[in-house]
């Protein structure tokens, strides 16, 4: 089993990381992994996706997640709106594979606080209200996900 990843100790350089989904969270987790020094592999569903604005060195793969890429994953990035229960992540997670969110992700290296909404409807609409809140309180806030930056 690989060694639990915290905050302290994560690194990603030279670690073979695959993203699944390529919404705009999903291209800038890949973003940031390669800029950390991974190989990155950003997979989707879709037959095609726009690559004119993604970095260099990420390898794309359309028209299906590929078992043979997962199973190659030191690290797993699920966008929000792929399922953690896909089949094709069975093979990793008992291999011990790390199956993360994006925004677990990104929290390896924020050192404030994050206020993460989840659920089925609603959650821009509470993301930009919870962040105006903050900034009208004296509060510095971004706005993150797929509503923000």
């Amino acid at each position: 089993m690989k060694e639990e990843i915290t905050s302290q100790s994560f690194s990603v350089d030279k670690v073979r990381a695959v993203v699944l989904g390529a919404g705009l969270s999903g291209l800038a987790a890949s973003e940031l992994l390669a800029k950390r020094g991974a190989f990155v592999t950003l997979s989707d569903t879709r037959e095609t996706i726009d690559e004119s604005g993604l970095m260099d060195g990420i390898e794309v793969e359309v028209d299906g997640h590929r078992q043979e890429t997962v199973e190659r994953a030191e690290l797993i990035v699920l966008s929000p709106g792929v399922s953690p229960k896909l089949s094709v992540l069975e093979a990793p997670r008992k291999n011990g594979v790390p199956i993360i969110s994006e925004v677990e992700l990104a929290s390896r290296w924020i050192s404030g606080r994050i206020v993460a909404v989840t659920g089925t409807k609603g959650k821009s609409t509470t993301s930009y209200l919870v962040d105006r809140i903050f900034k009208e309180d004296g509060k510095r806030s971004v706005l993150g996900g797929n509503v923000g930056v």
